[in-house]
């Protein structure tokens, strides 16, 4: 990525100026997602309809509160959904669907930080550490909402679909063919080390089944967010230290993630970014058997909800 001042003159260059588009933000309300909506809603100048989905709707209002003034026929508004049910997931998916003409932008964002062991939903999956929320709600919504993407694309706009985890950190050793949902040989780590090979693996599987639409794995970088607020007290402020002296804020994480969104020089397809923006070279990739195994796996998980 290039210097943070090159960063802001290219997302001021490169914002949709001949459309008003429509972003769907999942985990809008705090942290990343949250900075993701006010950039856009800078750079777009009110004339967008941003769709903020998430768990507060205090946190919402508030937000909506600090965005520019929607201009004529633009708005801003908040969709409650607990992302860590597939069957609360498929409600809200059904409900975008049949009332939004298109999705332009759908950045996946929802997150946790936990010490705690193994909790299955009501999906049989894990929620506690990372799973239910940090792989298959973005899969359920991705997959649920890619064809409002295609309606975008066909139009000659933008159509893209940005997950916001851990790009670096996934690979082979994240796929359990005898334990896809973790149950046998779960720990916090292998919990982190599933939700990020699944995510690459959704992003490849997806770009196959949807090929004008792009779809991005990105890593934001370490970020100064609530996102510890369910660690025991001492972890909790330890982290929070830590994080304050080596983390970015908010708003430069909504930047960065903008400038993929509005990168004109990301074909469709399936992209994984570095927090500095660049290709995510450093790691080994997913075998097409594998990225077939995940894609099997997440529509027995989520089918029917």
């Amino acid at each position: 990525m290039p210097a943070f001042s090159a960063v802001l003159a290219a997302n001021k260059q490169n914002a949709p100026k001949a459309i008003r588009p429509v972003a769907v933000l999942v985990g809008g309300t705090s942290g990343c997602g949250r900075g993701v909506a006010e950039v856009l809603a800078k750079y777009t100048e009110g004339n967008a309809h941003i769709v903020l989905v998430g768990r507060s709707e205090e946190a919402a209002n508030e937000i909506i509160a600090s965005l520019p003034k929607p201009v004529d026929g633009a708005k801003y508004e908040f969709v409650k959904c607990d992302v860590s049910s597939m069957r609360n997931v498929g409600i809200v998916s059904r409900d975008l669907a049949s009332r939004l003409d298109k999705i332009n932008y759908l950045v996946l964002s929802p997150g946790i930080l936990s010490l705690a062991g193994r909790r299955p939903t009501e999906d049989g999956v894990d929620y506690k550490a990372r799973v239910a929320i940090h792989y298959y709600s973005r899969f359920k919504f991705a997959r649920d909402l890619a064809p409002l993407l295609e309606k975008a694309s066909a139009a000659g706009e933008p159509a893209r679909v940005l997950t916001i985890l851990d790009s670096w950190m996934g690979g082979p050793s994240g796929v359990r063919p005898d334990d896809m949902k973790l149950e046998k040989d779960y720990s916090v780590r292998n919990a982190a080390l599933v939700a990020t090979t699944y995510n690459d693996g959704a992003v490849a599987a997806l770009a196959k089944r949807y090929p004008t639409v792009s779809f991005i794995h990105g890593h934001p970088g370490v970020v100064n967010t609530n996102i510890n607020r369910d660690l025991p007290f001492g972890i909790k402020q330890l982290t929070g230290l830590l994080g304050s002296l080596i983390s970015t804020s908010v708003t430069t994480c909504g930047e960065n993630m903008v400038y993929s969104l509005f990168d004109p020089k990301i074909p469709t397809g399936a992209h994984y970014r570095t927090s500095k923006g660049d290709a995510q070279t450093s790691k080994p990739n997913l075998s097409n058997a594998d990225v077939e195994k995940i894609w099997q796996h997440s529509t027995e998980i989520c089918d029917g909800k």
